[in-house]
């Protein structure tokens, strides 16, 4: 669920502005208003924000040269963040450039290989005397033996299919020859080895020194970012407050959760400012919190990643969490990927920071839903159990075959059944959304195509089971017609009668067209489950193809295989599973619910 906010408004004396900022600040409860005209890239917060980015660099940089054995020693430096930043600078400037020049003497050394030890010395003296040295490469299938009479052609090298080799010819010569004349730096082959050793030696002491650094500065890095987001944020609430009374007043506005309404009051009456409480306008962007019970908390991140509610919007996260767990343990659909997941996520969530608990939580709980629809699907490490008939199974093949199907029909039917319910589940969902935003009148038209659908769906069901009562065909004539004048008369109270007949017949053809693209999307759920078993299935088989008749070697290859090949599938089946059930949730679900998102995240202004 959303949170309900509050929105106040402060008059604040201009001297006193500052110092209630401190406080407000303290406090750490209010999420501050934005004005469409404070504009970080263009206004006075720029040096601010890029100072943040360097520091975030800087941090990111730093993290990952810090030895894990080594996490223990880290410290906190006395000294200006400032100050420790243009030491980094001048660290990782080094750095940089001995990595640039390491892979330039490295290119040079990569070259002058192939010719060995060039004398030249020589090469200058007889340049001096009027003749020409020249380098060249060309194809076995161009040498041409001519070439070392006319020109004095020396072969030096063969690299791969192509021969290296030197002219020696008076400066007015022209040559005229099928090849690739090469420039070669002017370095003598043993100083250029020697000078790589010797950056490489370099590299190793910048890399410890850099170890060192970001030993003793991480945290005083981290710390100084704190600060320098404390001013930007300090900076932007100023940058946010009307001027009014020829400045002499400013005026700032903000929202706040209702529940903390009550703290919050008593801070202001001990602060004597003028303010005021009231609801949200309409046109307000309202910031949203979520509040929801310990499992739906678990989907609020996968949420996340498509966008949050619309304050006015219901909040989706409780209603479509079901259904992704239901989902991802159906495309992964493999009870042994399950349990790996499972004790995964169990293991992981008692090692880690609070703030991944909630991560490590949900794998271990999507887990769960794996191995269930693993024995549903029969499928344990590519393993088919109604394949290897063990007694449950083997009574359950038997009655499938003696109804003339099978577990992939009945998993193909599933996955459909599941999307039409998530579909009906949606247009109920979209009902309650619509009034709740905007009264009963406004969700006419969904209530009445949920009464056409509704009788179709009864209609088609007793032709199927010949069922023949007068009062359930009463029924469906009443639902029918109730359903025609919702959708096509009154779907807008306050539009022209005709106006709603004419757009019925649109939403008419966009919801037959809509409902079965969208019904159809769900088979994606079988075909995932399906090919992850097939894949187990094949590397199964190439463990025991491919291990030779030696005793030993062969449990050895048996076991490398099974590992690797099931890594891989288990991988794969992962990101599929963790992306088409969003992908059902985000676009079959969103938009047959209504959900029109784009809501920005409560981040209250408080001290770090």
């Amino acid at each position: 669920m959303i949170v309900k906010m509050k929105k106040y408004t402060f008059l604040v004396y201009h001297k006193d502005y500052e110092h209630f900022l401190e406080s407000l600040q303290e406090q750490g409860v209010l999420h501050v208003k934005e004005r469409g005209s404070a504009e970080v890239e263009s206004g006075e917060l720029r040096d601010k924000l890029l100072l943040l980015n360097r520091i975030s660099d800087a941090i990111k940089f730093l993290e990952k040269k810090i030895d894990p054995k080594n996490k223990a020693e880290l410290a906190l430096n006395q000294l200006e963040g400032a100050e420790l930043l243009t030491q980094f600078d001048a660290l990782r400037n080094d750095n940089e450039a001995l990595v640039l020049h390491a892979s330039n003497i490295g290119k040079d050394v990569a070259v002058l290989e192939p010719w060995g030890s060039i004398d030249w010395k020589t090469v200058e003296k007889l340049n001096n005397d009027g003749w020409a040295i020249s380098f060249y490469s060309a194809s076995t299938r161009n040498w041409s033996p001519e070439w070392e009479t006319k020109y004095n052609a020396f072969q030096i090298a063969q690299n791969g299919t192509n021969i290296l080799f030197v002219t020696i010819t008076k400066k007015s010569d022209i040559i005229e020859i099928e090849a690739d004349k090469i420039k070669l730096p002017r370095k003598v082959l043993i100083e250029a080895l020697a000078e790589v050793k010797n950056l490489h030696q370099e590299k190793i002491r910048i890399d410890n020194e850099m170890r060192s650094f970001a030993t003793k500065n991480l945290f005083s890095f981290k710390l100084y970012k704190e600060q320098v987001q404390q001013e930007f944020d300090f900076d932007k609430v100023v940058l946010n407050t009307n001027k009014a009374a020829e400045g002499k007043i400013s005026l700032l506005e903000g929202f706040l959760p209702e529940y903390k309404e009550i703290e919050f009051k008593k801070f202001l009456d001990s602060e004597g400012v003028f303010y005021e409480a009231s609801k949200p306008d309409i046109d307000d962007k309202v910031p949203v919190q979520l509040k929801n019970n310990r499992f739906a908390r678990l989907f609020e991140p996968i949420g996340e990643l498509y966008t949050l509610p619309n304050y006015n919007e219901l909040d989706l996260t409780s209603l479509f969490a079901p259904f992704y767990l239901a989902f991802f343990g159906f495309c992964l659909g493999d009870a042994g990927y399950g349990l790996i997941l499972s004790l995964f996520g169990f293991f992981m969530a008692k090692r880690v920071q609070a703030s991944y608990k909630r991560v490590f939580n949900l794998i271990s709980l999507l887990g769960l839903s794996t191995i269930l629809f693993g024995f549903v699907s029969g499928t344990i490490f590519g393993m088919s159990l109604y394949e290897l008939r063990p007694g449950f199974y083997a009574n359950l093949d038997d009655l499938m075959k003696s109804k003339k199907t099978n577990i992939n029909q009945l998993l193909f039917n599933l996955s459909l059944i599941f999307g039409a319910i998530q579909i009906a589940w949606g247009m109920c969902v979209k009902v309650a959304n619509e009034i709740h935003q905007g009264g009963f009148r406004n969700a006419f038209s969904t209530i009445g195509w949920i009464f056409i659908l509704s009788g179709l769906i009864l209609q088609y069901a007793l032709k199927k089971f010949l069922v023949d009562e007068t009062i359930v065909i009463i029924l469906i004539s009443v639902l029918l017609s109730i359903g025609f004048l919702m959708a096509f008369i009154f779907s807008n109270p306050s539009r022209n009668v005709f106006v709603n007949f004419g757009l019925g017949f649109w939403d008419a053809y966009n919801m037959a067209t809509g409902l079965m693209g969208d019904l159809l999307s769900y088979i994606r759920l079988f075909a995932l489950s399906i090919c992850g078993g097939i894949l187990g299935y094949v590397f199964n088989s190439l463990a025991f193809a491919l291990a030779p008749d030696m005793p030993v070697v062969r449990i050895i290859v048996i076991a490398l295989i099974l590992v690797i090949g099931h890594t891989i599938n288990l991988m794969i089946g992962i990101l599929g599973a963790f992306v088409h059930p969003m992908r059902l949730t985000f676009v079959e679900f969103y938009k047959n619910a209504g959900f029109s998102g784009g809501g920005k995240k409560y981040l209250p202004f408080r001290m770090k």
